[in-house]
């Protein structure tokens, strides 16, 4: 087996049958005719150049489980062992969790149900998940492992491990909720197995899962408390219709972004002053504006019913297909702006040196393809270049460089169904693909009303309405989910 899982030792007991057993493997069900183990010929495999974050069954003990944090009634498993079943020698219990001071948490009482004992299906689902976020692959064979000058790797599932280096030895990692928190597992100096020239890789036996983050994207970029640089952005998002609390039935943590699918993205924040600049020129409207024209109907309704022989009803169905029309302009250039800002792949200021092009979220619908930007991100910076030619940079500091993971749950089996992981990159001015895309002020109809009458204000905040440019989103917080969002 890969290097260091030749010690089917006391030690890495757990991750050995987790990678060498072939139920543990199984993406569909838990099968006893199941006979190909994915992971152990994926680790076996000579093309490439790997680097395996190796947990020792201590780590094991505590595992705070996402889906439980989703129910705001958190609980841990305890995975073990069991000698006496040769079938399913990896089992686990679970155990109520508390929240403790440090933002870690101690497991208290033993759930009743079942004794406990987490379903098999479970266990597999959890296992398969933990193997995604501790392989990270580096490249076709010579590709160099982990290496001072580089500080953050995409893992197997794509989310980011952070490494800390002394010299050119490593002597710490972290996954993303480690670098949320600002801090590394420690990796000791005679737990590092160097098979790079003989084999495929490195290995790092460390005494910690490096658990994923719990913060959501939308959950991120609605911290405008902490992030007020993204406030414009999120006034946009938060009213989208690609904003829900599930997504095909499937829940997730707190509010979800439909168009992320099971992969890991950039998520590019303009400033605010950057948006705001475009809302005054009056090229991108605002979610008020839609709230205006969906009013209008109404509010000349009413007049005409208090001022008889003021308008027609064929002007009144005139009015109201008007303000269809412009809604849904609205509403397309909007979220055609948002989606711009939306690009697959992860890139992180830190990470491999990146110049290419990516795609992103918005379509070209005269060429049936996505829009695309440039990006080029190396240790001079990092740019992105829009299809106008107009470059914008990321703004380096506390809301860049910030990992997030968006759970989508299978309620009746508390699986996790599909996973995407999205960076958030603050750039300092804004992307588009062509003029077009924006309305033009001068021609874009405008609600004319009645003398003494003026449009409905006051509006509180309900997935698109907009109280004021001072609005920030309200909710109570996740168990879990305080964190110091540092950027590493």
């Amino acid at each position: 087996l890969f290097p260091v899982m030749l010690r089917a030792d006391d030690d890495l007991g757990i991750l050995y049958k987790a990678v060498s057993d072939a139920r543990y493997s199984d993406r569909a069900n838990v099968t006893p005719n199941w006979t190909v183990n994915e992971y152990q010929t994926y680790l076996n495999s000579m093309a490439c150049t790997y680097s395996f974050l190796a947990p020792s069954d201590g780590a094991f003990a505590t595992y705070i489980d996402p889906y439980s944090i989703y129910e705001r009634k958190p609980i841990g498993y305890r995975f073990y062992l069991d000698p006496s079943n040769a079938f399913y020698p990896v089992m686990a219990t679970a155990y109520e969790a508390e929240q403790t001071a440090d933002g870690g948490y101690r497991l208290t009482d033993q759930v009743a149900t079942r004794n406990g004992l987490v379903t098999l299906g479970l266990v597999n689902n959890r296992l398969q998940d933990l193997l995604e976020n501790i392989i990270v692959v580096h490249g076709q064979k010579g590709s160099l492992p982990f290496h001072a000058g580089q500080s953050i790797y995409l893992n197997k599932a794509g989310s980011p491990i952070a490494v800390r280096f002394e010299g050119t030895e490593v002597t710490g990692v972290a996954g993303s909720e480690a670098i949320e928190q600002g801090r590394f597992i420690p990796v000791r100096a005679g737990d590092a197995t160097d098979l790079t020239s003989s084999g495929n890789g490195m290995t790092y036996v460390i005494g910690e899962i490096p658990a994923t983050t719990r913060t959501s994207p939308y959950r991120l970029l609605t911290d405008t408390v902490v992030h007020p640089a993204y406030t414009a952005f999120t006034r946009l998002l938060a009213g989208s219709s690609f904003v829900g609390e599930e997504v095909d039935k499937h829940p997730t943590m707190d509010r979800a972004l439909s168009l992320l699918g099971n992969y890991h993205y950039t998520l590019y924040v303009p400033c605010s002053e950057a948006i705001e600049a475009l809302h005054d020129s009056g090229k991108l409207p605002t979610w008020y504006l839609y709230d205006e024209w969906d009013d209008y109907p109404v509010v000349m309704s009413d007049y005409a019913d208090a001022h008889p022989g003021t308008y027609t009803d064929a002007q009144l169905d005139s009015i109201a297909l008007l303000a269809d029309s412009c809604k849904e302009v609205i509403r397309a250039t909007i979220e055609n702006f948002l989606r711009y800002h939306i690009q697959d792949g992860s890139v992180y200021l830190g990470g491999i040196d990146t110049v290419g092009v990516f795609e992103t979220a918005a379509v070209d619908t005269a060429l049936n393809r996505f829009h695309r930007v440039s990006v080029r991100c190396d240790a001079a910076g990092y740019a992105v270049t829009d299809a106008t030619g107009r470059t914008a940079h990321v703004v380096e500091g506390p809301h860049s460089n910030l990992p997030s993971r968006q759970y989508l749950f299978t309620k009746s089996t508390r699986y996790f169904y599909s996973t995407a992981y999205a960076v958030v990159q603050l750039i300092d001015d804004v992307l588009t693909y062509n003029d077009v895309q924006f309305i033009d002020p001068a021609t874009f109809p405008v609600p004319r009303y009645p003398e003494g009458v003026t449009p409905a204000s006051a509006r509180s905040h309900d997935g698109r309405r907009q109280v004021s440019a001072q609005w920030k989103p309200q909710h109570a917080p996740l168990a879990g989910t305080t964190v110091k969002h540092t950027r590493l």
